[in-house]
């Protein structure tokens, strides 16, 4: 086991209520849950927003698999550096996969973690046939701009104020 999937596993919640869905797994040193990736960053900051608290990273991380939240990812491998025929034929792999997960995590939100997955991610949210989803969101993913940085800290923000007034997540401890 990689230190990549003992972290996933370690931080994977035992019921997913909230839905986080990226492109692909990263490579190299740079992951979420090693609270020290960009998506990292810009998703603790949209929930530091959203609950008007500040975490540390552990505590961020804790407070994320506790309340029923998990990432996840349409591709099965990395999409980093492949051209982009292969990143969409890698897209398209992903939508049954991915829709046998939604079956069995049954999330009540779902934040799409980039605008080009997100024909995808829908196709594999109705294929999956659930009743238990009361939102959907999508978020730019956060690199290559300030735009874009902003931009997902907004919509998960946006989620997780949904989510809350929804009673999908539980209340920060200050």
């Amino acid at each position: 086991m990689t230190e990549a999937d003992f972290l996933r596993e370690k931080y994977k919640p035992e019921t997913i209520k909230l839905l986080f869905v990226g492109e692909s797994p990263s490579v190299g040193e740079k992951f979420f849950y090693a609270a020290n990736s960009n998506l990292y960053r810009a998703i603790k900051a949209g929930f530091e927003d959203a609950l008007k608290t500040k975490f540390s990273a552990a505590g961020f991380l804790d407070y994320f698999r506790n309340s029923g939240c998990f990432l996840d990812h349409l591709c099965l491998i990395s999409a980093k550096g492949l051209d982009l025929k292969t990143k969409k034929s890698e897209r398209i792999k992903g939508i049954q996969p991915l829709c046998i997960k939604l079956k069995i995590y049954q999330p009540k939100g779902i934040v799409i973690l980039m605008k080009g997955i997100e024909p995808q991610v829908k196709q594999a949210i109705e294929a999956a046939g659930l009743t238990t989803i009361n939102f959907v969101l999508t978020a730019p993913f956060p690199a290559h701009s300030e735009v874009n940085r902003l931009g997902c800290m907004a919509k998960v923000s946006e989620a997780v104020t949904l989510a809350s007034t929804q009673n999908i997540l539980l209340k920060a401890q200050s």
